[in-house]
């Protein structure tokens, strides 16, 4: 068996491979204990500034994310399941970003 650690950029590498994407594993995790959490509303966004903007034009909203598995500045949580898992999100509406979330969401 051979890994490949690879990433967005170079994905192409492990085409012929079995393919486990760990950022978006632990994303959709997160996403559940958010929605087990009663958030009033639950937005995904690809964009790091449209994440500030809805934070800026909405400052009761709660930013939640990563890039590169690092956590952001200004954001009120990072992408792990355990720092979230006692929060009560009712009431809140919740951004979340991560560097690879959307485009599992949205693959083909």
């Amino acid at each position: 068996m051979k890994f490949i650690i690879t990433d967005d950029q170079n994905i192409h590498q492990a085409k012929d491979e079995l393919v486990v994407v760990i950022d978006v594993l632990r994303a959709f995790t997160t996403a559940c204990y958010i929605m087990n959490n009663n958030p009033k509303d639950y937005i995904i966004v690809s964009d790091l500034s449209q994440a500030y903007d809805l934070k800026e034009k909405n400052p009761d909203y709660i930013l939640m994310g990563e890039r590169d598995g690092k956590n952001l500045p200004g954001f009120n949580y990072g992408n792990s399941p355990t720092e979230i898992k006692d929060i009560d999100f009712s009431g809140k509406t919740i951004i979340h970003t991560t560097t690879l979330e959307q485009k599992g969401l949205l693959a083909p």
